[in-house]
């Protein structure tokens, strides 16, 4: 059976705390023989995305040219182009049907984890998809999945995309905190 690591978000932008996850992922994808699917995340019901698809589109690239692998990264837009908010479960049914010889690894940071008996069916989620956790610096990981399949530390990396687009607006330097392929993008546009 195929392995497919999901890495899903909005990575509007993608921080050098998404190129660590990225990169340890691809590593664990080559131990494992499994490629990376970058799912880009619709709007949620607690979360809209500002950003325009293409926009998307192009910081995901940035963020899957950043990393240094062999390993296929392919950019996913199923939950982009859906009409309704975004659930990760209505995404991991629709994969599941549509790919039912594929065996999908989920990307989870210790945070998500914490709150997923909140979300709808998360208790399902929990204990039906299999994990990767990404450690996340202050959160102790509460809702153990019954599938972990491998664990992730990025270190002390602290930085979120909220933070650098709060950064973009207030004319800050953002360079420190997103990949380089990511400040090019600025640059070129």
């Amino acid at each position: 059976m195929k392995n497919i690591i999901i890495y899903g978000g909005a990575f509007n932008p993608p921080t050098i705390a998404h190129q660590a996850v990225l990169q340890q992922l691809a590593g664990y994808a080559e131990h494992i023989q499994a490629e990376i699917w970058l799912m880009l995340s619709g709007n949620r019901k607690d979360k809209q995305i500002t950003a325009n698809i293409q926009q998307r589109l192009d910081l995901a690239r940035a963020l899957a040219a950043s990393v240094s692998t062999s390993v296929k990264i392919v950019i996913k837009t199923d939950e982009l182009y859906r009409v309704k908010p975004t659930e990760t479960y209505d995404t991991a049914l629709e994969l599941k049907k549509e790919y039912p010889d594929i065996n999908f690894i989920w990307v989870f940071g210790t945070d998500s984890l914490n709150t997923i008996l909140d979300w709808r069916h998360g208790r399902w989620l929990l204990n039906h998809l299999s994990f990767i956790l990404v450690n996340r610096v202050g959160y102790k990981c509460l809702n153990r999945p019954k599938k972990l399949l491998h664990t992730i530390d990025i270190g002390n990396i602290k930085v979120s995309s909220t933070e650098v687009r709060q950064r973009m607006i207030d004319g800050q330097p953002i360079a420190h905190l997103v990949p380089e392929a990511v400040m090019n993008l600025g640059s070129s546009s």
